[in-house]
């Protein structure tokens, strides 16, 4: 007697399978591998060719053209089968009836065992490994909405967005952003805080690079130094990031009309739960509020 193999339900990629595919989104070593794959390097692309591209070309020929689909297409067409965390348990348990004669026992056995190495064999090969270190999630997804913003303020300005100005535009947490706004001129007073949050957000773009870049090489979440001369393209990546944005919101759309089931978004997840929690203490606090008022 057998039981049947543990199966994870991986429906919905987690936040961290999420993050990873925005990282390779971003990740300028990536969109080599794509256009080498594609159209072919140019001569000034091909000497830009990181040392280690093989590996690279390897994590896009398993993860494919991520640019013409959302994380949930490429999430459903394959991308849940390129990591370990989501493959299924092939442990089982075996019991014996030893009122068997051995030699049927054995017979029995051998078949189990070849059963047990079909179903194996027929299981994808897995080369992501999401790693397990002290980078937080939270941290991933501060530097990844920073490259996005930048990528927006730049292509609505038609112009290089200093760091200064994307921290006092996305109120990076930080005490000299109370001190700037987007707009502010420079002068003696504010000198120090547009230094320090240029320092700041230069290094959240650094570290989000080589996340991306390893992400890149199938090493995630990893700060591995990568050496390279590649850095983001911000164009490229508004370019993409919103075509994809606009397609999952589309078939998000569909599928909730056609009444099938989708993954909750990060504000509902996340952020409303919050928000109503917030508004039943404000109410806890008013009815309190009144009951003292009624106690003087």
């Amino acid at each position: 007697m057998t039981t049947k193999p543990f199966i994870r339900d991986m429906s919905f990629p987690t936040d961290e399978h999420e993050v990873f595919y925005g990282y390779l989104l971003i990740s300028p070593s990536y969109q080599l591998a794509h256009k080498q794959r594609t159209l072919g390097l140019s001569k000034d692309e091909k000497q830009k060719v990181p040392k280690d591209f093989k590996k690279v070309l390897a994590t896009y020929d398993a993860c494919g053209d991520i640019y013409a689909t959302t994380c949930t297409e490429w999430w459903e067409n394959g991308g849940r089968d390129l990591f370990t965390d989501t493959a299924p348990k092939l442990q089982q348990l075996y019991l014996v009836d030893l009122t068997q004669d051995k030699k049927q026992l054995l017979s029995d056995f051998a078949s189990y065992i070849h059963q047990c190495q079909t179903e194996i064999a027929q299981i994808p090969n897995r080369q992501i490994q999401l790693l397990t270190n002290k980078i937080r999630l939270s941290s991933l997804q501060k530097n990844e909405a920073l490259i996005y913003e930048k990528a927006r303020l730049q292509w609505i300005s038609k112009k290089r967005v200093e760091n200064w100005k994307l921290a006092a535009t996305v109120k990076l947490h930080s005490r000299w952003t109370k001190e700037l706004t987007p707009d502010s001129k420079k002068t003696i007073e504010n000198v120090a805080a547009r230094t320090y949050l240029g320092i700041l957000v230069s290094k959240h773009l650094k570290d989000a690079l080589v996340v991306a870049e390893n992400a890149a090489r199938g090493r995630f979440p990893c700060l591995d130094e990568v050496e390279t001369t590649l850095d983001f393209d911000y164009t490229f990546i508004w370019e993409v990031s919103w075509k994809a944005a606009t397609r999952d919101m589309s078939l998000r759309f569909k599928r909730e009309r056609e009444g099938i089931k989708v993954k909750k978004t990060y504000y509902e997840r996340k952020v409303k739960p919050k928000l109503r929690k917030l508004k039943e203490l404000e109410e806890l606090i008013e009815i309190r509020a009144r009951q003292l008022q009624r106690v003087r």
